[in-house]
C-alpha cells in the first residue's frame, strides 16, 4: 500500500456513482467486537445486505481470527464483486483543518508533500498523511483544507491481522473519516446535507466508542472539526467495576439496552459522562469562538450511545437538542435481512457503514 489509502479523503462524500450488481462491506475491529454491514446500491438507492456483531471472547490473534470469519460471509455468498474497507482509530490518527490560500489540488499536495510536518506532531517518515479540500471562499482567496495522518504501524498492524485471516481489505481508513461519510449520505431526519445544510447551524456528532470518544462538528454537510476524548464506554464500565466490586464483564452486562439500571450504576455512568461532557463543552466554545458557528443540535453515535443514562445526561447538562443517531432507520433492506435487532444495535454500526460507503465514492 503506497500511502494511507487510495485517495484516502474521498471518502467524504457528496456523489455516488451506480454499482448495481456489486456490494461493499465495511469492518470495524473493536477490542471487543468485530462489526461488519455490507452495501449494495439498487434502483437508485443504497440496500443493506446484511449486518453482524460478533463479540469478542478475548483479545488475542483466534479469538480476532474466529471473529472475522462469522462476521465475513463466505466468498460466493453475496452477488456480484465485494469490496472490504477496514478502519484505524485513537490514539497514532490525527485529522486537522486548516486556512490555506488558494491553489489547485495538484498544487496542494505538492505544497503538502513538502510541509506536511508542520501540522502533525509525528516523525514524517513514521505516519501516513494527506489533504483535501473542503472548500474554497472567493471573498477572501482562502480555503479550508482538512488533513490527516495516521502511524504507519497502526495501518500495518490493522493489515496483518486481517492477512492472517485471509482479508485483503480495499483500503484502510479513519474512522472519523467513515462517520462523516454516514452523515453526509445518511443524515438524520430533518437535517439537510450538503448546500441546503446552510440553512442550519453546525451540528456536533459524538460518536463514543470503547477507548475514547470522537467529537466531529458539521457544516454545510462536511466535517470541521475532530477532536479524539480518551473517555469512552471501558471507563464507565471500569468505574461501575470500582464501585460495585464485580468483575468489568458483569459491569458492561449490567448497563445493556433496555436494562434496568440500579441507582449505583447510574451514578457510575453519570460520573463519567460529567467528565466527557465537560471536556466536549470545552471544544464547542473553541469551535463557536474559532468559526463563528453556533452548535444547534447533538447527535449520540458509537457503543456508547445506547447505555442507559448517557442519553439522559447529556439532555440534562447541554441546553440543546440531543438524540441518538440511526441511520438505519430510512434504508431499503435486502430480504432476509435481521431488522428486529438493527434498531438496538445501530449506533454501534455507524462506522461501519461508513466505510462500505467507500466503493460507492467517485471522487
Amino acid at each position: 500500500m503506497a500511502s494511507l489509502v487510495t485517495a484516502y479523503l474521498k471518502l467524504i462524500k457528496r456523489l455516488f456513482p451506480l454499482h448495481p450488481q456489486s456490494s461493499s462491506i465495511g469492518l470495524e475491529l473493536c477490542p471487543s467486537a468485530c462489526k461488519a454491514v455490507e452495501l449494495s446500491f439498487k434502483n437508485g438507492a443504497f440496500e443493506l445486505s446484511r449486518w453482524s456483531i460478533e463479540p469478542l471472547t478475548a483479545n488475542d490473534d483466534p479469538s480476532v481470527l474466529a471473529a472475522l470469519g462469522k462476521v465475513l460471509p463466505a466468498p460466493g455468498a453475496s452477488a456480484g464483486p465485494r469490496a472490504v474497507v477496514a478502519s484505524v482509530s485513537g490514539k497514532g490518527t490525527l485529522v486537522r483543518y486548516v486556512d490555506m490560500p488558494r491553489m489547485s489540488t495538484q498544487d496542494l499536495r505538492r505544497a503538502f508533500a513538502i510541509e506536511s510536518d508542520k501540522y502533525f506532531p509525528f516523525p514524517k517518515d513514521t505516519v501516513y498523511t494527506d489533504c483535501y479540500i473542503l472548500e474554497t471562499t472567493d471573498s477572501n482567496r482562502k480555503m479550508s483544507v482538512l488533513v490527516a495522518a495516521v502511524k504507519k504501524d497502526l495501518v500495518d498492524g490493522r493489515l496483518k491481522v486481517l492477512k492472517d485471516a485471509g482479508v485483503e481489505p480495499l483500503t484502510v481508513s479513519l474512522s472519523s473519516v467513515a462517520v462523516a461519510n454516514a452523515f453526509v449520505a445518511f443524515p438524520p431526519a430533518g437535517f439537510a446535507s450538503g448546500a441546503g445544510a446552510r440553512e442550519f447551524k453546525a451540528c456536533a456528532v459524538v460518536d463514543i466508542g470503547e477507548a475514547g470518544t470522537n467529537l466531529m462538528m458539521v457544516f454545510a454537510g462536511l466535517p470541521r472539526f475532530n477532536r479524539d476524548i480518551f473517555i469512552g464506554t471501558q471507563e464507565i464500565y471500569k468505574r461501575l467495576s470500582n464501585l460495585l466490586g464485580i468483575p468489568l464483564a458483569e459491569a458492561g452486562a449490567l448497563l445493556r439496552p433496555g436494562a434496568g439500571v440500579s441507582e449505583a450504576a447510574s451514578k457510575g455512568v453519570d460520573a463519567v459522562m460529567t467528565s466527557l461532557i465537560a471536556e466536549i463543552r470545552l471544544s464547542f466554545e473553541y469551535f463557536v469562538t474559532e468559526k463563528n458557528l453556533a452548535i444547534t443540535q447533538v447527535f449520540l453515535a458509537g457503543d456508547g450511545a445506547q447505555i442507559p443514562g448517557v442519553e439522559e445526561a447529556f439532555r440534562a447538562a447541554l441546553d440543546i437538542p440531543v438524540e441518538i443517531w440511526d441511520p438505519f432507520a430510512r434504508m431499503n433492506t435486502a430480504p432476509g435481512v435481521e431488522k428486529a435487532g438493527l434498531k438496538a444495535v445501530s449506533s454501534r454500526l455507524i462506522t461501519a457503514l461508513g466505510l462500505a460507503l467507500n466503493e460507492y465514492d467517485q471522487g
